[in-house]
């Protein structure tokens, strides 16, 4: 792990080595600089299983202190999987999400925080529906500062094959404030991006590409397809909200057997949702994309309402590049 400063100089480098495959998820960075490292330890020589590590680093790069969540067991069948990890200030509290595994329970969702000193304070563990195809997990969390955390992921339907996606605010000590499941119709709804307000209010965007808007006490406000005119297969992979409470979601979309990266800006006072559009096309015939699966897809939206998204190609000659773009 490298961090640079803003001229692209090294100040430091940090190596976490667990003798197996480690993946770092996320990463967070506090006021005073403190970098806060989400990464799983994957062990397959010896059944598949792995456990969750946190780690916090000094701004000169030293470690202060690492914790180790090893679940619900050791050995084979058992594996804790880490999504995502939020920080809230205003209590000196980490947040992260994911699944934990047994041989018996499969997957289920996942919840642990933590404060800044690397103590666990609690668990939350949700086991879905008791299905063949039992992989419940929480693949993204937002904070609502001084009042706990909102966090997004998916269970399989009890009414047909699809996944739903089931959304969950808890308290600061982990108990639950609202729970809500949006039904599949049959596809995998798996969350491919989400954004929260302070307020605990939050969107989601679904594996069929709907956004779905959740207020702070887990009522359905908006359920709405940003879709470009003429397109089809819709992913969005980042969400923000402006300073005028528009929604702005960046991904990818298909026409005429291509894929062009899109942005779309809509605005949640009408209903419907009015949206307005803008679509990268490098050239005719190529590729535009984004991934849906990478740690932190490539979307930063600033308190200026200026946005950053990254996006590959395929047109001769380039490789991707990054946007920039000023929010209307």
């Amino acid at each position: 792990m490298y961090c640079f400063d803003g001229s692209g100089t090294i100040l430091w480098s940090q190596v976490f080595d667990r003798g197996t495959q480690d993946d770092i998820v996320d990463i967070v960075v506090d006021d005073q600089d403190v970098t806060y490292v989400l990464m799983q330890d994957q062990r397959y020589d010896i059944g598949g299983w792995g456990d969750i590590y946190l780690f916090a680093i000094d701004p000169a790069g030293g470690l202060l202190w690492e914790a180790v969540w090893t679940g619900q067991g050791t050995g084979y069948g058992y594996r804790d999987i880490p999504y995502d990890l939020a920080l809230d200030p205003t209590l000196d509290r980490l947040y992260v999400v994911g699944a934990t595994r047994t041989p018996a329970a499969r997957l289920d969702q996942l919840i642990l925080a933590y404060d800044t000193a690397g103590n666990l304070l609690w668990t939350w563990i949700r086991n879905g529906p008791a299905l063949m195809r039992d992989k419940d997990w929480l693949s993204h969390v937002g904070v609502v500062p001084g009042g706990g955390l909102v966090a997004t992921g998916r269970s399989p339907s009890t009414a047909n094959n699809g996944f739903d996606v089931y959304t969950v605010r808890c308290d600061e000590d982990g108990n639950t404030i609202w729970e809500a499941t949006h039904p599949s119709s049959g596809a995998d709804e798996s969350p491919r991006a989400f954004t929260s307000l302070p307020s605990g209010e939050c969107f989601v965007a679904t594996g069929t590409g709907r956004v779905l808007h959740y207020d702070s006490n887990g009522a359905l406000l908006h359920d709405f397809h940003p879709l470009p005119t003429g397109y089809g297969h819709l992913q969005s992979v980042g969400l923000g909200v402006d300073s005028h409470g528009h929604l702005v979601a960046w991904g990818y979309a298909a026409k005429a057997g291509d894929f062009d990266c899109f942005l779309a800006v809509g605005d949640l006072s009408t209903t419907p949702v009015l949206v307005a559009w803008d679509v990268v096309r490098v050239a005719p015939g190529s590729d535009e994309n984004v991934s849906p699966y990478a740690p932190a897809p490539p979307f930063h939206l600033d308190a200026a309402d200026r946005l950053l998204v990254g996006c590959t190609t395929n047109a001769p000659g380039l490789a991707g590049g990054i946007l920039r773009y000023t929010v209307p």
